[in-house]
């Protein structure tokens, strides 16, 4: 489990690293959904962007970068 916890916590940190502006609910529900996804090893940041595309009421991802 620790293993696992220290996976999710770099998936958390490369997509925020990306999209600092990302609130937390959104980011709990992206990983209660993507979680199974992610131990696979896909790409957490594309995966995150994908998430955002198929909500449209999240808005534009680019709304999340610091940009």
């Amino acid at each position: 489990l620790e293993e696992e916890d220290d996976a999710l916590e770099e998936n958390f940190s490369k997509i925020k690293e990306k999209y600092p502006n990302v609130p937390n609910n959104i980011m709990d529900d992206f990983i209660k959904t993507h979680s199974d996804d992610l131990s696979t090893g896909v790409d957490p940041v594309e995966e995150f962007e994908l998430f955002i595309d198929a909500n449209p009421e999240l808005g534009n991802v680019s709304r999340y970068s610091e940009y």
